[in-house]
């Protein structure tokens, strides 16, 4: 039972780092990094943005992450489907590092 509280609070903290994920992708191009990501956690103070740092903290693990511990945790996730979103690396760009790409997953089928 405690095994599952685990991978759901996961879950839902993957998802709200996505959500954030595909609000700025929106607004950038279509591509987020984790660099965009820190630098919006560290320099805006509204209670959004403390939401955004927040979550990247639990995702991370530490008090104020930082772009590599978030692009490494971002590379752990990718592939894996969280509720009908799921994360792909966009491309690599030399002047942020990778970037990814929030997308919406294919209804699961049952056969």
């Amino acid at each position: 039972m405690e095994m599952f509280d685990e991978e759901r609070a996961e879950s839902e903290c993957v998802s709200r780092v996505l959500r954030w994920m595909l609000a700025v992708q929106d607004a950038h191009g279509g591509v987020c990094s984790s660099s965009l990501l820190v630098r919006l956690m560290v320099h805006r103070t509204t209670d959004d943005y403390l939401a955004l740092r927040m979550a990247l903290s639990d995702l991370c693990g530490a008090n104020v992450p930082t772009a590599r511990q978030v692009g490494f945790a971002l590379r752990r996730l990718e592939g894996r489907q969280f509720g009908d979103t799921v994360l792909r690396r966009a491309r690599r760009h030399t002047a942020v590092g990778v970037t990814w790409t929030v997308v919406r997953a294919s209804p699961i089928t049952e056969s």
